[in-house]
């Protein structure tokens, strides 16, 4: 039978083991060295130039149907005269985009220009200063394992960092005909979009657009527009207004193994044709379904989204090479590219300046008050006793922006207390009278007291 050691004797054994514990190396000297702090100091330098982006546009659904609901991303600033790059998906059926900066001023950002299909947006806003600007890298020098960092409002929590490494290169994840992501470990979550993917140097090589996860959340796969790419589209944005991308009329599928064998090319590459579009410039120039283009304009191409990006970023009108495989053996095409569909539309968003100088002209903020009644109590759960309450807000109003809701009560505008609804009226008057693009409101939520502020007055917008 097994012997049990007394108690006594068990004690006994404790100052033997924290003695050698003691011997032990200290764990100070078994950590790894502490981080360079040129890193730190790196992205010390980057914060000030990143962004929080806030979309308010009219839900059309759900409970708070015809009210404004907000959106959260994040974006970058790339020029001390304002212009901000962000994903178009952040501002897309935005009513009003705000962007808040790392010292907690706000602006209203105006549209420059967006394009859905590459997923980048330029904004511009107006303030009386000098920004922080980040640089753009040269994405083509990545390498997989290279560290990175990603920096964005995180789940609208505000403005986070996160490190990583480049995961992969030239990810195509199906989201367009010109996916060529960067893959990165570094976290990026809901509110991350927009924001700037930079290396150790502090230089923008990405800009956050997308993840995969099975939950919605972070799970180690997000994706990043290549800075190359996305300095390209911001460029032409910022020109024109507009992408007036480069096309010729083909639709591509990738050359599999299979395929290369099937037609007798040496190995898997570029983009076999799959269909011609009549009177397109490759219809023109003699293109054929079955035709493989393996290289365009000199550079060879891996595979079809390298042919498309490769044609949308030639200038509209010049006439470029193609390298075609067919019949067995390569031939030389010259095509004159013509301009991508729609790619010369300005980007259609509400009128920014129109749409809110004509919220900030209503008088009462859009919204429609009562008296605190034992019916008002007893209808929307109010226990204060006096103030103004808030039975409706209408659809695209500074109220709805604030986040007032019917059931809300106001006890205070600015320092004057609110015992009904005329006392409402008389403090914004006077608070409209003192010219702020704000007037704060003290409100009796459900669950607590908040102050908020309510758009009053139409700052200057910077020209898009």
């Amino acid at each position: 039978m097994a012997q049990v050691a007394p108690m006594p004797h068990r004690r006994l054994l404790v100052p033997a083991l924290l003695a050698a514990l003691l011997a032990l190396p200290r764990p100070s000297a078994l950590a790894s060295p502490p981080r360079d702090r040129s890193t730190v100091d790196m992205l010390q330098g980057v914060l000030p130039g990143v962004v929080n982006i806030t979309t308010f546009q009219t839900a059309t659904s759900g409970d708070r149907r015809g009210q404004w609901v907000r959106s959260v991303g994040s974006g970058f600033v790339i020029s001390p005269d304002g212009v901000i790059v962000t994903n178009e998906h952040v501002i897309a059926g935005g009513e009003a985009i705000e962007v808040t900066f790392a010292d907690h001023t706000h602006a209203l950002a105006t549209v420059v220009g967006a394009v859905a299909v590459v997923d980048l947006a330029v904004l511009r806003v107006l303030l009386p200063r000098k920004l922080p600007a980040l640089t753009f890298g040269d994405s083509s020098k990545l390498r997989i394992g290279d560290p990175v960092f990603t920096i964005g409002n995180a789940l609208g929590l505000g403005i986070s960092v996160s490190e990583g490494i480049v995961s992969a290169l030239d990810r195509d994840i199906k989201t367009s005909p010109y996916d060529d992501y960067i893959q990165t470990d570094a976290a990026l979550n809901h509110g991350n979009s927009g924001g700037p993917l930079v290396d150790e140097a502090g230089k923008v090589v990405g800009v956050a657009s997308a993840l995969i996860s099975p939950t919605t959340g972070y799970a180690g796969l997000g994706f990043a527009i290549p800075s190359n790419e996305a300095n390209f589209i911001v460029g032409r944005l910022l020109k024109f207004g507009a992408v007036h991308a480069g096309w010729i009329g083909v639709r591509l599928q990738d050359v599999t193994a299979e395929l290369a064998d099937g037609f007798g090319l040496h190995r898997p590459e570029g983009g076999i044709v799959v269909a011609v579009t009549p009177g397109s410039p490759a219809a023109e120039a003699g293109l054929e379904v079955g035709d493989i283009i393996i290289g365009v304009g000199g550079k060879l191409s891996a595979n079809a989204r390298q042919v498309m990006g490769e044609v949308a970023v030639t200038q509209v009108g010049q006439r470029t090479t193609l390298a075609v495989f067919r019949d067995g053996a390569e031939h030389r095409i010259e095509v004159t590219v013509a301009e991508l569909p729609n790619s010369g539309v300005r980007y259609k968003l509400s009128e920014t300046s129109a749409g809110l100088a004509a919220i900030a002209a209503q008088f009462d903020f859009g919204i429609k008050l009562t008296e605190v009644t034992e019916a008002t109590r007893a209808h929307y759960g109010v226990e204060v006793e006096s103030g103004a309450v808030v039975a409706a807000v209408a659809p695209a109003s500074a109220a709805g922006a604030a986040g007032l809701v019917p059931g809300d009560v106001i006890l205070r505008v600015e320092d004057t207390p609110i015992a009904n609804p005329d006392d409402f009226t008389r403090a914004v008057q006077a608070a409209r009278g003192l010219g702020h693009y704000y007037v704060p409101m003290l409100v009796q939520k459900k669950d607590a007291k908040q102050w908020v502020a309510v758009f009053s007055k139409l700052p200057p917008l910077a020209s898009p």
